[in-house]
């Protein structure tokens, strides 16, 4: 890999780059981006097509970042560009995260905020207003859909969750691009055998919240809520770091919302991966990361 360029966040200010992009997820750039900046997944194929027009100008000033370090998603699109023929490419330290902790202004794609004012008690989860999105992609493109809770619950203590969980159904698992094409029962069966998640031997998978903190310096649309996970599915345990805006809306509801990728080689799913075998360049290799 070549070295990326990093830059701090208060050079970032001062010196006012020509071009930001966001290299991660679309759904955490809708949750929360640095202002001003375009959307470009770099896990995604379309990836190289997108920059001629987020960055015509290869000799500009641009800064690209991620969700926090050591998160690589920036340093490879830093990387790619830089093979592409951009110049001045640089890497923001830390990341949202490093520039959110520093209380440096974001916005988001939702017209709704929310502040973190809620009651302390348990609160059961709405199954008819909640929803879990999900989006798997491989080399040459991606699939999306739902899938539906079947139960949880979280306790509130001082504004924070001090416990939680969630139960998912994973005999609900629906493509939401493929519906009405033939291929979509297809789909969902392969991803339902014990190709992927057995879902005969495993049918729940389970999200703990093993704890939560309050980020400092958050503003309306922001990140406010930082949880660790521990996500147990086909019977393996494993543990991951996210960030939510959680609070009321304006109806008086409980609400939050949180976007991650994750690993899915940690739960022993392996079938195609780049990771477990040996022709990475193939077309049907799937990419590890489903969010």
């Amino acid at each position: 890999m070549i070295d990326p360029e990093y830059i701090s966040a208060e050079q970032v200010l001062a010196e006012a780059p020509d071009v930001l992009i966001d290299t991660r997820l679309e759904e955490d750039y809708q949750s929360s981006h640095l202002n001003g900046a375009a959307s470009n997944c770099v896990l995604e194929m379309a990836f190289a097509e997108r920059l001629p027009e987020q960055a015509p100008d290869k000799d500009a000033f641009i800064v690209v970042y991620g969700s926090k370090d050591p998160s690589y998603e920036a340093p490879i699109a830093s990387e790619k560009m830089k093979r592409l023929g951009y110049t001045n490419v640089r890497v923001l330290a830390g990341g949202i995260s490093g520039w959110t902790a520093n209380g440096h202004p974001t916005e988001n794609g939702n017209e709704e905020s929310l502040c973190l004012e809620v009651k302390d008690g348990k609160y059961a989860i709405d199954l008819k207003e909640s929803r879990v999105e999900w989006t798997g992609r491989n080399l040459l493109n991606k699939h999306w859909g739902n899938i539906q809770l079947k139960s949880g619950s979280i306790t509130l203590k001082g504004g924070i969750p001090v416990v939680g969980e969630f139960i998912i159904d994973m005999n609900t698992i629906l493509c939401s691009d493929l519906s009405g094409d033939k291929t979509h029962d297809v789909l969902i069966d392969h991803l339902k055998s014990d190709d992927f998640f057995d879902v005969e031997l495993y049918p729940e998978c389970r999200v703990s919240i093993l704890s939560a903190e309050k980020i400092s310096r958050s503003g309306p649309g922001m990140p406010n809520l930082s949880l660790d996970l521990n996500i147990r599915l086909k019977d393996v345990r494993s543990m991951i770091n996210t960030q939510a805006v959680a609070g009321v809306t304006p109806e008086g509801k409980l609400a939050a919302q949180a976007a991650f990728a994750f690993d899915r080689t940690m739960w022993d799913v392996i079938y195609g991966s780049a990771m477990s075998f040996m022709d990475p360049q193939n077309s049907s290799v799937i990419q590890e990361c489903i969010s």
